[in-house]
């Protein structure tokens, strides 16, 4: 072990299910709460008695007296009671607490410089949403600090041309699907900040692409404990980003934390995405040989996968399967391909793999990342027999085995230990064994795989970029890894 560095555990957080966010910003007890801690900051109403007369169309939804109604606004018992039709541009919606039911379809019309808004009216008391919220040929949208809980459908479905919606801050509990965009929802999407637990199947699911100019956005979300994927992006130029994915895997087989997916060789899906800063981890598959903290599959190319953290998953902390021209990089990975139900063939922190038959996982460029197995029959570093000859750059990157076993498997026979033979296979320079100094791996956070000391090599220089931390390279830092190290 590294001098004043510590291993990497082979056991899992106390409490995988619950460990806490990891976005800057965002307190635990917010997290808890429900994300109703990102409602705090948004305007709401004033309580006291006296009133500033309405400037803007003002909706107040709900019984009691608080927040106080200002003169002029619109006053609803429910949220199907809304005329979501006919709001005028830069119209507000506060829902009081309280429950609801629903489902609630919306079809709000903004603008780009006056959007509708609707929010909590007490952040500290989010209202209860008892079926799923439909938003529905929707624009200039933006819906933060509710809670939907138990729905019939999605806790949120986006679609029928709907652009330009933010959906934030909110808690989705015990949906079918927490967050679903589908049936032709547009661009200008961001999907933020929401807590998302006990899915029966996807997290957060995509079925759209957004576009090159603007990019749709999934960032600084919470998903844990879904049946199936926590996030299963089937869609193209999507940002995926400052995420806590776990848990996923609990009810179907076949799963991944974040799953890039496209379904045939002539869907226009799983391209063009970008993949960074996010925590995925205790990702579960005991049926299949899944289980991956990220995956890239059949037909995704030209992503970009970077500054991710992946720990104690099922199976491999990245797996790139039939997929092309993608740029993974800066990643850490330690202690995957937990294989618990001994289901999986292809073990590994980092997957480069292809089938007979369709063998097109080509062109990838693989570098800069950290990865540590802790099984001595688990290496680094596996690209398989068919994805190591098709014109993948694999290198340099940090590759150590904590077990004592091979670093990297190069091919389905050929086991490499040391950086020079890692260099002569992979064709690349600066490749390195040797055991990290991280933090404190045990802590079931990212920032446990923060490294005290700098490694005895650099990687390759990332000019411009910012790791997991926040933190812009220079010149002299070590670039392996989600988080950059200075001497």
């Amino acid at each position: 072990m590294a001098d004043g560095g510590t291993a990497v555990s082979t056991a899992a957080p106390a409490d995988a299910a619950d460990t806490k966010p990891v976005r800057a910003g965002v307190s635990s007890a917010a997290a808890s709460a429900g994300a109703t801690g990102q409602a705090a900051a948004l305007e709401a109403p004033t309580t006291n008695a006296s009133v500033t007369p309405v400037v803007a169309p003002i909706v107040i939804v709900g019984t009691g007296t608080s927040p106080a109604s200002p003169t002029g606004a619109i006053l609803v018992a429910d949220l199907a009671s809304v005329p979501w039709a006919t709001l005028p541009a830069g119209s507000h919606v506060y829902v009081r607490p309280g429950t609801y039911g629903g489902p609630v379809t919306i079809n709000a019309t903004g603008s780009a410089a006056a959007p509708i808004l609707v929010d909590a009216a007490d952040p500290t008391r989010p209202p209860v949403v008892t079926n799923s919220i439909d938003i529905r040929g929707a624009s200039y949208f933006a819906i933060r600090g509710l809670r939907v809980q138990s729905p019939t459908w999605g806790g949120f479905v986006i679609r029928l041309g709907s652009h330009d919606v933010t959906v934030d801050g909110n808690a989705v509990l015990g949906a079918p699907i927490g967050i679903n965009v589908t049936d032709g929802a547009g661009t200008g999407l961001v999907i933020s900040n929401n807590l998302i637990e006990d899915t029966a199947t996807h997290g957060i699911a995509i079925a759209v692409n957004g576009s090159a100019s603007t990019p749709n956005v999934v960032s600084g979300n919470i998903v844990r404990r879904s049946g199936h994927h926590g996030m299963e992006v089937r869609g193209s130029h999507w940002r995926v980003e400052h995420n806590d994915v776990s848990r996923s895997g609990l009810a179907l087989a076949g799963t991944s934390g974040i799953h890039i997916y496209s379904a045939a060789a002539n869907e226009n899906s799983g391209d063009d995405n970008i993949v960074r800063y996010n925590a995925s981890y205790s990702n579960a598959d005991t049926g299949a040989s899944d289980g991956n903290g990220i995956q890239l599959d059949h037909w995704c190319d030209r992503n970009t996968v970077a500054f991710n953290v992946m720990w104690n998953n099922d199976g491999p902390g990245i797996n790139l399967f039939e997929a092309a021209s993608n740029n993974v990089y800066g990643n850490t990975a330690a202690g995957n391909s937990v294989d618990p139900g001994g289901t999986h063939g292809a073990l590994a922190e980092l997957v480069v793999g292809a089938v007979t038959g369709i063998n097109r996982a080509s062109g990838n460029h693989v570098f800069d990342n950290l990865l540590v197995s802790i099984r001595p029959n688990v290496p680094a570093i596996y690209v398989d027999g068919r994805a190591y000859s098709t014109g993948n750059t694999v290198g340099p990157n940090l590759a150590f085995n904590a077990a004592g076993g091979p670093p990297v498997r190069w091919g389905d026979a050929r086991m490499l230990s040391t950086a020079v033979d890692i260099n002569s296979a992979t064709g690349t320079q600066g490749n390195l064994v040797e055991l990290p100094a991280f933090a404190n791996p045990y802590a079931g956070v990212p920032a446990g795989f923060k490294l005290v000391h700098m490694p005895s090599a650099k990687g390759q220089p990332l000019s411009g970029e910012t790791d997991f931390a926040g933190v812009t390279a220079q010149t002299g830092m070590s670039y392996f890894g989600a988080f950059f190290a200075t001497p």
